[in-house]
């Protein structure tokens, strides 16, 4: 049980780093690169990273995995880097895009 419990508040962690991350980034983005962030960024950058949520997501729900030692297989240890990493980055760019919507809206007014 305490496994699990650690597993979700390190999951919790990495978000919300993500978030701080994000947040910075979209700071930096808005004060010296303001020309670049057009609507058509910002969605490539929300389809993007839902994009990579989704492939995430479904690619987890399709893997079965493999009974084995508590180590588990390379193949688990591979879907599971991979599900990291591609939720880690669709969130990334979720978050950049809401945080570069919250600084341009607060710019206009």
């Amino acid at each position: 049980m305490r496994e699990v419990i650690f597993h979700y508040f390190r999951i919790f962690v990495y978000v919300g780093l993500s978030f701080f991350i994000a947040l910075t980034t979209s700071y930096i983005f808005n004060k010296q690169y303001k020309r670049f962030i057009t609507s058509k960024f910002k969605i490539v950058l929300l389809v993007l990273g839902t994009s990579f949520l989704l492939v995430a997501g479904i690619g987890k729900l399709g893997w079965h995995s493999e009974i084995t030692t508590w180590t588990g297989s390379q193949a688990e240890k591979w879907n599971d880097n991979i599900f990291c990493i591609l939720s880690y980055l669709g969130s990334f760019f979720v978050f950049l895009d809401i945080c570069l919507s919250f600084f341009q809206d607060k710019d206009k007014k």
